[in-house]
C-alpha cells in the first residue's frame, strides 16, 4: 500500500529554510550560510506553553488519552528481507509503533507493520544491527526488537522514570535514555551498558527535565532539555565521562523547546519544536569542534510543520531527508524532508496518529 499524499502547500510566514548539507558520511560538505534572522520581538510563545504543559512533546496541548492496542503485532515478509531499510514510527494517537518500509528516498514508502502493547511510545532508536529501542514514557519500560521481529528480545526497566527518547553509542554499543521527569531538581540520563542490565543513573545538573539524547561516532553524548525555568538547555558528557557539563550555542541563534539530537555525518542536528518562538519545527546544524560550545552552521525550517519532536535524518548530499514526525498537523504525518532543495518531497499518512518520533532499522547499516 503507498502512504504518501500529493506534496503539501508550504505555508507562508515562516522564515525560509537554510539547506542543511552535512553527510552520512562524515566527510565535511559545503558550509551553509548563517540566518540573520534573531528572536527578538517574538511573543514567548514556546516559553508559556512549557511552563504550563511541561511535556516533551505536547506544546500544543495536553497528551491524549491511553489507548493501548490490544491487537497482535505484525509484519510484513517485505520488511523482514534483510537489507531492507524499515522505518519505526511512534504514534501518540494510538498508542502503537508503525513499521514502513522505506525505499527511494521515501518516495515509495509502505506500511509493512505495527508493533502494539504500548502505553506512550515514545522517540525510539536503533544500533547498526537493526536492532530498535523503544522507550514508553507511560511504563517506564525500554522494549529492545531484533530486526524484523514483532516481539521484543528484552525489556529493560528505567528505575528513574518517563523515558522520553534513546541513542546507541556506535563505538561502545551502550544505550543511553532520557529520563524527563525526575523527582530532584537536576534531571537523569540512564546509560546501559551494551544496551543490557540495569542502568548507570548518571545526573544532569544544569537541565531539569532531560528530554532528547544523541551520541557522536566517537562516543560523545548529548542531552537536552528544559531548565528549572522551562528555559531550553543542553549538556554534553565526553566519551568515557559520566559527568554532564552545559554547551552554549555560538552563532546568534536562540532554540526554545528541546527536539531530537541526531548524528547528520559532520555536524550534530539539534531539534526545536518551536523554531523562532513560532509553531513552525527546524533542525540546527551544529559543529562539535568548539569544546563546550556548538558552533552555528546551519538550518532546516519545515515549513508547514506544527510539531515535529523526534526527527531522523537518512542519506547524505543530495538524496539526504529528514524524516518529521509532525505531531501537531495530521495532514503531514510523517514528512519527508528534503534539506537540499528545502521542500517536503512526501507525507507518509497510513496509520500515522500525533507521530512523535521516528527512526531507521536496517541489518548491517
Amino acid at each position: 500500500m503507498r502512504t504518501m499524499s500529493p506534496l503539501l502547500t508550504r505555508l507562508g510566514g515562516a522564515a525560509a529554510a537554510v539547506t542543511l548539507l552535512s553527510a552520512c558520511s562524515g566527510n565535511m560538505q559545503s558550509q551553509v550560510a548563517p540566518s540573520t534572522a534573531t528572536s527578538s520581538g517574538v511573543t514567548s510563545y514556546a516559553g508559556n506553553a512549557a511552563k504550563s504543559v511541561l511535556s516533551p512533546w505536547a506544546f500544543r496541548g495536553p497528551l491524549p488519552a491511553v489507548q493501548p492496542d490490544h491487537k497482535k503485532s505484525w509484519i510484513s515478509p517485505d520488511a523482514k528481507n534483510r537489507g531492507n531499510a524499515n522505518l519505526y514510527v511512534s504514534n501518540l494517537g494510538t498508542d502503537d509503533v508503525t513499521i514502513y518500509t522505506y525505499k527511494n528516498n521515501g518516495l515509495k514508502t509502505a506500511l509493512s507493520g505495527t508493533l502494539t502493547g504500548f502505553t506512550e511510545p515514545a522517540v525510539p532508536c536503533a544500533d547498526a544491527k537493526g536492532n530498535v529501542f523503544i522507550p514508553d514514557y507511560g511504563t517506564g519500560k525500554i522494549y529492545e526488537y531484533a530486526y524484523g521481529a514483532t516481539t521484543p528480545s528484552q525489556t529493560l526497566t528505567d528505575p528513574n522514570g518517563a523515558p522520553v527518547s534513546c541513542s546507541v553509542d556506535p563505538s561502545t554499543g551502550n544505550l543511553a535514555v532520557a529520563d524527563f521527569a525526575p523527582s530532584a531538581p537536576s534531571g537523569t540520563v540512564s546509560i546501559y551498558t551494551q544496551a543490557t542490565g540495569s542502568p548507570a543513573t548518571v545526573s544532569v545538573s544544569s537541565i531539569a527535565h532531560p528530554a532528547f539524547v544523541g551520541y557522536t561516532p566517537t562516543g560523545a553524548l548529548y542531552v537536552d532539555g528544559l531548565d528549572s525555568t522551562a528555559t531550553f538547555a543542553i549538556a554534553m558528557a565526553p566519551a568515557g565521562s559520566n559527568t554532564f557539563s552545559a554547551v552554549s550555542i555560538t552563532g546568534g541563534v536562540t532554540l526554545y523547546s528541546p527536539g531530537a539530537i541526531v548524528w547528520g555525518g559532520s555536524y550534530l542536528l539539534v531539534g526545536d519544536q518551536t523554531y523562532q518562538n513560532t509553531q513552525t519545527s527546524a533542525v540546527y546544524q551544529l559543529c562539535t569542534c568548539g569544546g563546550a560550545t556548538l558552533q552555528y552552521k546551519g538550518q532546516a525550517v519545515i515549513t508547514g510543520s506544527t510539531d515535529v519532536i523526534g526527527f531522523w535524518k537518512r542519506g547524505s548530499g543530495n538524496t539526504a531527508r529528514i524524516i518529521a514526525p509532525d505531531y501537531g498537523n495530521p495532514a503531514n504525518g510523517v514528512a519527508i524532508y528534503n534539506p537540499v532543495t528545502q521542500a517536503i518531497t512526501a507525507n507518509l499518512t497510513d496509520s500515522v496518529s500525533q507521530p512523535v518520533g521516528a527512526t531507521i532499522s536496517q541489518k548491517g547499516k
